[in-house]
């Protein structure tokens, strides 16, 4: 059987669908991939190749874009790059899906979702976070811990209410406005409904996280299933520098702090949080995605590109990120404090969600 994968964003959605390619890629199965060529050289690493569909210098401008940092402009953002994406992916999307293939997608992938309704093929929405699966009575909070409280306090009903009215009014309109020429250009008859249970109608709705860190809302099908979160192993394609090894031997556990993989802009806040660790005393290792070469150290600071993080974690301190998902369960896998530093969408939940399981 051939399994189709696609996603749109950074290597945090990417990641747990290589974990999901790579196991059924072990059972015999034939794997393709659909994505921006952004992301052919990390495949590569795996050993997968990929159709590309868009264009590299949309993923890259968009990563970098300081208006990521501000919950007022961060959707702007993803709407601008979604206009310019949307098409080329469709399209090729609809001319290598086919027929007896299983089309396997983040589930923030619309114009993936509309191929499994074109083509009438078994589709699986992979999920990664309780925020977009939250059930109404887990309620935490999007604005993060700082409104959690309120919201714990508030009735089921009034969480839910306000929910739906957010839903009608904002997420729908938007979504369907800028879906539905698509859906006209391929033959597909115009939506106008809950955008969600549009999404929640893949055959195979999969969200990979545990229960413990959040239940899924009461829309989903029963056909809905639930794991516990994807761990990439990545030893044999990011292996620890005999340098880094070497930092990590040589005094105190350090404070790691990565940035994540989409947010390349963040200078700012990692030097302040860098000046924290110097007043504190503490040795720091900077995880970046943008490092290139040897990790370079200056002192009781060390600079490294990715790493296999089950390497490294378990010899630190702490660990200081955004809020992805990825960094926020290899945290809790390797049982050390953090420190979510996330002021948009997914991460001041997943912060909550961390700061109420203590």
């Amino acid at each position: 059987m051939r399994f189709v994968f696609s996603t749109a964003g950074s290597f945090g959605d990417l990641a747990p669908l290589i974990v999901l390619a790579r196991e059924l890629r072990e059972r015999g199965h034939e794997i393709c991939w659909i994505v921006n060529p952004f992301h052919r050289g990390t495949l590569a690493k795996w050993g997968f190749d990929c159709i590309p569909a868009g264009d590299a210098a949309t993923m890259e401008r968009v990563i970098r874009d300081p208006r990521l940092n501000s919950p007022f402009k961060y959707f702007r953002v993803l709407r601008e790059a979604g206009k310019e994406e949307s098409g080329p992916m469709l399209r090729a999307l609809l001319e290598n899906v086919g027929q007896g293939d299983v089309l396997v997608y983040r589930s923030l992938l619309a114009v993936a979702r509309m191929t499994e309704e074109k083509l009438g093929i078994p589709g699986c929405a992979v999920f990664l976070t309780p925020t977009e699966l939250s059930g109404e009575d887990d309620r935490a909070s999007l604005a993060g811990h700082r409104f959690n409280p309120i919201i714990q306090r508030s009735p089921k009903w009034s969480f839910e209410f306000f929910n739906r009215i957010a839903e009608r009014g904002l997420i729908d309109p938007a979504m369907w406005k800028s879906l539905n020429p698509l859906r006209r250009e391929i033959g597909l008859p115009e939506r106008h409904d809950s955008y969600r249970e549009w999404m929640y109608g893949s055959r195979l709705p999969l969200a990979l996280y545990p229960e413990w860190f959040g239940r899924l809302t009461r829309r989903l099908p029963d056909r809905a299933r639930q794991t516990g979160f994807a761990f990439l192993s990545s030893d044999e394609v990011m292996p620890t520098d005999p340098v880094l090894e070497g930092f990590l031997d040589a005094g105190d556990p350090p404070v790691a702090i990565t940035r994540g993989s989409a947010f390349r802009q963040s200078d700012e806040l990692v030097e302040q949080v860098l000046g924290a660790c110097e007043a504190l005393g503490c040795r720091t290792l900077l995880l970046s995605f943008d490092h290139e070469g040897p990790p370079r150290i200056e002192g009781k600071h060390c600079v490294s590109g990715p790493v296999a993080i089950g390497r490294v974690l378990p010899r630190c301190r702490a660990l200081v990120h955004r809020g992805g998902i990825g960094a926020v369960a290899d945290g809790l896998r390797h049982g050390i404090p953090q420190l979510v530093l996330g002021p948009v969408v997914d991460p001041p939940g997943n912060g909550e969600r961390v700061t109420r399981m203590g």
